[in-house]
């Protein structure tokens, strides 16, 4: 395999020398994906991110909602996955097969703004329902899915 590729130079970055390129590769896809979450969602030092799928995306996440001081609530179905997001800095871990994460986020306020991360309909339902009341967190979900029982976008008064 050549160790050089023609490419055109705007979407091409240089990796800094003593930077291993498989250590840096992570953080253009999957790393701007997620950096890009947490800044769009304006997060702050008081705000609960819950991130739903602690996989290849949602543990950068975890870290990237942790740099701006939020607390995080990771759901995931695997423990081995909850204890790394623990590891990372999530305040609280949901086990969502064995626990409701809807009840569990809303009994600590609700979550200001949901990642979903999961590639699951289940996962984008679960989010939109442990929004805190009156949140302005954007909720896009990006799954091509059809969510019926999402008939609401505002969690504003009843």
């Amino acid at each position: 395999m050549p160790s050089t590729r023609l490419a055109e130079a705007a979407f091409v970055g240089r990796v800094p020398e003593g930077l291993d390129p498989l250590d840096a590769a992570p953080l253009t896809c999957a790393g701007v994906t997620t950096y890009k979450a947490v800044k769009v969602a304006g997060t702050r030092s008081s705000d609960l991110v819950a991130v739903y799928g602690i996989g290849g995306l949602g543990h950068l996440a975890v870290q990237y909602a942790r740099i701006a001081s939020a607390s995080v609530a990771a759901v995931d179905l695997i423990d081995s996955k909850l204890a790394l997001a623990r590891d990372l800095g999530a305040e609280y871990t949901v086990n969502a097969a064995t626990e409701d994460p809807v009840e569990t986020i809303q009994a600590l306020g609700g979550a200001d703004q949901p990642i979903v991360l999961a590639v699951s309909p289940r996962a984008c339902e679960q989010a939109f329902k442990s929004l805190k009341r009156g949140s302005s967190s954007p909720f896009q979900p990006t799954i091509s899915y059809s969510y019926p029982s999402l008939r609401q976008f505002s969690k504003g008064s009843p």
